[in-house]
């Protein structure tokens, strides 16, 4: 894992799981923060973890704030593929088209310092 130096160095996205609606409807909370300065660039709820929303979500992301360096997150979809080469979803080859370093977190939280 690579340590943040500077704000943008290295952001760390992920789904805070899944919780019910009082509608029936779930819940899906995407966080994503700058490892350095901890701020919270996005908190967003979607109704599925499907990329396409997610997709959305970035793009705006990197208009407002520019491309990270590295973007950690977990090995859970959208982020990875268990049936891609590599693990690679449509995502994280979008990510790496545009020059961004993948990390992946093998434990429960992307914003998990390194030992």
């Amino acid at each position: 894992m690579s340590p943040a130096l500077l704000p943008n160095d290295l952001w760390c996205a992920d789904f805070k799981g899944e919780f019910k609606l009082g509608n029936g409807q779930y819940c899906y909370p995407l966080t994503v923060t700058d490892q350095a300065s901890r701020y919270l660039l996005a908190c967003e709820a979607f109704e599925s973890t499907r990329e396409r929303a997610v997709f959305d979500a970035f793009r705006r992301l990197f208009t407002e704030c520019g491309l990270p360096i590295a973007i950690r997150s977990d090995n859970g979809l959208p982020f990875a593929s268990p049936n891609g080469l590599y693990n690679l979803s449509k995502l994280s080859v979008w990510r790496l088209r545009l020059g961004i370093t993948l990390e992946r977190m093998v434990g429960p939280s992307p914003r998990k310092r390194p030992a």
